[in-house]
């Protein structure tokens, strides 16, 4: 059973796959005029090779490509004016801010990210079975030796997430038993030596009122977690397959190059709490996710505001929200332990240091398992 796709009179692309996964969108797009498309009629899958041919005005943060991808929010210093970019071809999508520029994003859901893109198309959990996701990416972070903090705070640069990370970053949204929209984050955190499972749970701007509002510890469970699943170097040109599986059960599950490596048994509720990076508390409530659309896209982001994942003793760094507590990732569902930080205050000489980052996304498959 054979996907084959003819860039060009030089190259061609065949990917082989096992029976058993069933075709989810029967359309195939490849940014190349002379591009020829063998597919076959008994085909199981769909081969993503996204449309690159509109790219975003760069003095505009809420233009729409015509492409596969549209911007979403960027780092701005006004709301007219872009600190990314993203350019692409038939090798793939190339997103890159270096280095960030000041970003002032008051949203509970946007403060730590300063580039987004995401795909035009959205992909529903099936009411039975695994949609899957698999992207093929390298992504090499620049200037983190620059950090301003403490070698006792950030050990290691080069695999500290929270100074810059690049993010598959997939999210849909749910309504809890309050009746409060909860946007789910899911996907990986890169840095230059370590890839991280990343989770994540924030009241939605979906909401009537802002997402800020539906925080603390009367409302469901809003976090941030990171689990470290492997060791890479970034630095090198090498790619990493990384997948994402999200059952229907509810069930969500991490890959890499095919090698599982984390399970959540339960959405909605916190994580093994070394792996809290950020908590605002709240009440551990399961989340149906069955029938939700998922939103694929990528970042570049910063998680200043917390801690490294493993550590229970070290502080985080710099508070980025003001008006919200944060709490220590080791808690009780009754008892809630304000959170330290090493800077009482952000500003522009702590948050900006010339970090920045360049993802490199060879391809992106997404498909069902029944």
């Amino acid at each position: 059973m054979t996907i084959q796709v003819l860039l060009d009179d030089n190259c061609t692309s065949e990917i082989i796959y096992t029976q058993g996964q069933t075709l989810l969108y029967p359309a195939i797009q490849v940014n190349s005029a002379n591009a020829n498309i063998a597919l076959s009629s008994q085909s199981q899958y769909e081969w993503i090779i996204p449309n690159f041919d509109t790219k975003p005005s760069s003095s505009s943060t809420s233009s729409t490509s015509s492409g596969d991808f549209i911007p979403g929010m960027t780092s701005t210093v006004s709301n007219t004016q872009s600190y990314f970019n993203y350019t692409a071809g038939v090798n793939g999508l190339t997103i890159g801010a270096v280095p960030l520029e000041y970003f002032n994003n008051t949203d509970i859901t946007t403060k730590n990210l300063s580039a987004v893109i995401n795909r035009a198309n959205t992909y529903q959990i099936p009411a039975s079975g695994t949609l899957v996701v698999e992207t093929t990416i390298n992504a090499k972070q620049f200037g983190v030796c620059n950090n301003p903090f403490p070698i006792e705070l950030v050990a290691n640069p080069q695999a500290d997430p929270r100074l810059v990370s690049s993010l598959i970053r997939n999210y849909f949204d749910v309504t809890n038993s309050q009746g409060i929209i909860m946007r789910v984050t899911t996907g990986f955190a890169i840095t230059n030596q370590v890839i991280y499972a990343l989770y994540a749970i924030f009241p939605s701007p979906a909401n009537q009122n802002s997402p800020n509002s539906y925080i603390g510890t009367s409302y469901s469970a809003s976090f941030v977690s990171m689990i470290p699943i492997a060791a890479v170097n970034q630095l090198t040109d090498e790619y990493t397959s990384l997948s994402i599986g999200y059952n229907s059960s509810g069930i969500i599950t991490w890959f890499v190059n095919s090698v599982e490596k984390y399970i959540v048994p339960r959405v909605g509720f916190y994580p093994e709490p070394q792996y809290i990076i950020i908590n605002y508390a709240g009440i551990a409530s399961q989340l149906n996710i069955a029938g939700s659309y998922v939103t694929l896209g990528f970042a570049i982001a910063q998680f200043l505001d917390a801690c490294l994942p493993g550590f229970d003793a070290r502080p985080a760094l710099i508070p980025l929200l003001s008006g919200v507590a944060y709490y220590s990732p080791y808690l009780t569902q009754a008892i809630f332990t304000p959170q330290l930080f090493t800077k009482k205050q952000a500003d522009v000489a702590n948050v900006l240091f010339g970090q920045g980052a360049v993802m490199n996304i060879r391809n992106q498959l997404v498909f069902i398992v029944n």
